[in-house]
């Protein structure tokens, strides 16, 4: 006899299951969490686990998890994943139960609520077994007559495509099947939707397969995490001719990029990406005390307005700036999340020493840090300008997990440089957001962008265009919107980025040896 049957034959497991129900009965809840439903989650956990391969043991303890998953609403509705995984360890010790895999049954119960990030097979297994037991059987008599809910006792059944080696050519389909009543336009306003499409999303994650949500065969697209990234394509303030008041400079600059980063909140950024070394315009005098003037320290006025501006709007904020460094400076942005927090400060690696950057002292790392954000850790890490000419920075950003790279610029962008932004969101599955300054800045002719990195999807017969926004030459502040949720959907099957790399064969690319024809006297080493 396996665990579970153990404890299936415990009448104190259904006695709480049947004072749960009653308890509910009375509160008048719009679902059902008694043993009907328990029976459900147990057998669509069990299908889950099977279909993602599992051994017959963690199978047998994932019934046990969804067994005593929903015993925590005898306390209360309110934090009852947690009453029951409290529940779960008592009951576990005192009947003196081992379990091979205790910590991780003991985890699916505790996050069964709102674990999406969780990376357990058990727990998704649960997870979704759960968020879809919501038809007809489901509801009480007071949700069939609430609003959104309501729509879904027209669910006749939910299919899952037969996964066979193939598994439905990399993709996991669940299709609500209807009786042809369903309002989708009423049902889309029940708040709920949304975990039952992030329980669809995070299980075919796991499975690396896509996930795709159906009402009677058609794709049902609702659920989207939307990132604002707000791109400042603004020009530098200008001193009066003749003028070399640094101070009075500096200043003029800082109000203009607060104001900048202002109108991007009112436009609903929750990321503000500023052009390359703004704090000065990007100008570097010729005279070394201007130089060095012009420089700021990380916790100067100037960079810890920023942060002070980025927790008052409650959004990220890359700012750009010539930051002073021994022995010379650097040219860098920091990160700063919606709190006010510095995430990093990112030096330019690869500085254009063909060219007055040559005075600069270059950066030696490449830091991705997960920054807080209104929909939860987002992945980020930086390039700036020159560095993206090379395919070296977005794979180790890459590599060290990032998901979108901030790449503020001060350059021509034309179609070449362009096109080298859209290989580097090729290759690497990544989101590259680069922000430069408009016509008449020299050398400068705007065009900033955001490539998202997605090119296929299985339902789409054709390759997407993964340009999500280009400004003109002229001053402006552009947003664009990233699909979170579609990025790591994608990043999850598709072929690019690191599953098949052969790093073995790549030492040469970390030989520092230099020939002709590309000895340049101007390189450093």
């Amino acid at each position: 006899m396996s665990i579970y049957e153990k404890i299936l034959q415990d009448p104190k497991i259904l006695e709480i299951y049947e004072k749960i129900e009653k308890k509910q009965e009375k509160e008048k809840e719009t679902c059902h969490h008694g043993w009907s439903h328990v029976s459900r989650v147990i057998e669509r956990t069990e299908h889950y686990m099977r279909l993602a391969g599992a051994d017959e043991v963690l199978v047998d303890e994932a019934k046990v998890a969804a067994l005593l998953h929903d015993t925590g609403l005898l306390i209360a509705e309110k934090n009852h994943a947690e009453h029951s995984y409290e529940f779960a360890k008592d009951y576990l010790k005192k009947k003196k139960i081992e379990l091979r895999d205790r910590k991780e049954v003991l985890n699916a119960i505790r996050v069964h609520s709102n674990g999406f990030d969780s990376d357990s097979l058990m727990a998704l297994s649960l997870i979704l077994a759960d968020k879809l037991d919501h038809g007809p059987m489901r509801l009480t008599d007071v949700g069939r007559e609430t609003p959104g809910i309501r729509q879904m006792q027209h669910v006749v059944r939910m299919e899952f495509p037969v996964m066979d080696g193939e598994f439905n050519h990399g993709c996991f389909v669940v299709d609500l099947i209807t009786d042809g009543q369903m309002d989708q336009e009423e049902l889309e306003t029940w708040k709920f939707v949304r975990k039952i499409f992030k329980a669809v999303h995070a299980y075919g994650r796991k499975l690396h397969r896509y996930p795709i949500l159906q009402i009677d065969g058609k794709k049902w697209d609702l659920f989207k995490d939307v990132l604002k990234i707000a791109l400042l394509q603004i020009l530098p303030e200008r001193l009066p001719a003749g003028s070399t008041d640094d101070a009075l400079f500096l200043e003029a600059q800082r109000k203009k990029g607060i104001d900048a980063c202002r109108k991007a909140k009112e436009m609903g950024a929750d990321i503000a990406l500023f052009p390359e070394m703004f704090s000065c315009g990007y100008q570097m005098p010729k005279e070394e005390d201007r130089f060095v003037s012009l420089s700021l320290s990380r916790d100067s006025e100037f960079v810890e307005s920023f942060a002070e501006l980025a927790a008052e709007l409650d959004m990220a904020i890359a700012v750009t700036f010539l930051e002073a460094w021994d022995p010379a400076p650097r040219n860098s942005v920091a990160l700063f999340d919606r709190h006010g927090n510095l995430q990093y400060v990112y030096a330019k690696v690869h500085t254009c020493d063909f060219s007055d950057e040559k005075r600069l002292t270059q950066g030696e790392e490449f830091p991705v840090v997960s920054l807080d954000t209104r929909l939860g850790p987002v992945k980020v890490g930086s390039m700036i300008c020159y560095d993206r000419e090379f395919p070296e920075p977005a794979r180790i950003l890459m590599l060290e997990g990032a998901e979108l790279l901030l790449v503020p610029n001060a350059c021509p962008m034309e179609i070449n440089r362009l096109s080298q932004l859209r290989a580097r969101a090729y290759e690497n599955m990544l989101a590259i957001a680069t922000c430069n300054y408009p016509s008449p800045h020299p050398d400068c002719n705007g065009h900033s962008t955001v490539f998202d990195g997605v090119m296929f999807v299985p339902d789409v017969p054709d390759a997407l265009e993964p340009l999500l926004v280009e400004a003109g030459s002229e001053e402006e502040i552009l947003m664009a919107e990233l699909n979170l949720t579609r990025l790591r959907d994608y990043r999850i099957y598709e072929v690019h980025g690191n599953a098949y790399r052969r790093p073995k064969l790549y030492r040469r690319l970390v030989s520092e040896e230099v020939s002709e024809p590309f000895i340049r006297t101007t390189a450093r080493r």
